[in-house]
């Protein structure tokens, strides 16, 4: 069975928490489990980091936070799926699903930013280091701001899209321009947005 992609910004926020948790109590899964995931960890191109009150940033990996209701045994079994088997987890996608909610890419090596040394303690908590071209997606506190309003978009490509009021609240502007210029294979800076009270 396929894992579901994460649709929310709640279920951003389950996924990223699950992993943290899970990662601090790796023993539980056993120990063939426990190392196919820790040798993953400096293969990882994308994570994301949410803030945490206590923590300052919880981090995971972008294939995992992209994806809803993952448990590290989960997560390896599907990683270990054919190319192109609808069980594999598809990275892609999970990143396309996470761009959509926001944040913004900082590169992990050398970044003083707190996020950036989340990242690299977590790996380094296992005898790791981080990928060397490695990202994470930082969502700051407060994010996503609301758009209480529908929203019209004018993309450089002569298509028009919109935003349902619903999707549209968990959406800032500069959000939405990323999303979309991902999507539509643009700057953002050429889409156009209007917001309707």
């Amino acid at each position: 069975m396929a894992i579901p992609y994460i649709e929310t910004p709640a279920d951003l926020e389950a996924s990223v928490a699950s992993y943290e948790r899970q990662m601090a109590d790796l023993d539980a899964f056993g120990a063939e489990v426990a190392e196919d995931v820790v040798k993953l960890l400096p293969r990882q191109n994308l994570w994301v980091a949410l803030p945490d009150a206590d923590k300052g940033f919880l981090v995971a990996p972008s294939k995992w936070a992209g994806h809803k209701d993952l448990d590290l045994s989960l997560y390896r079994k599907h990683l270990r799926e054919p190319e192109g088997s609808p069980e594999r987890l598809n990275g892609t996608e999970a990143d396309r699903r996470i761009a959509k909610l926001g944040g913004a890419d900082i590169e992990v090596a050398g970044s003083n930013h707190p996020a950036a040394q989340a990242v690299r303690q977590l790996c380094g908590r296992f005898g790791k280091t981080v990928k060397a071209n490695a990202r994470v997606r930082v969502f700051e506190s407060g994010q996503p701001t609301q758009l209480n309003s529908s929203v019209s978009v004018n993309l450089p490509t002569q298509k028009e899209a919109s935003f349902a009021p619903d999707f549209a609240q968990s959406l800032t502007i500069a959000e939405a321009k990323r999303g979309l210029a991902i999507q539509f294979g643009c700057r953002p800076s050429d889409i156009q947005i209007t917001i309707k009270a």
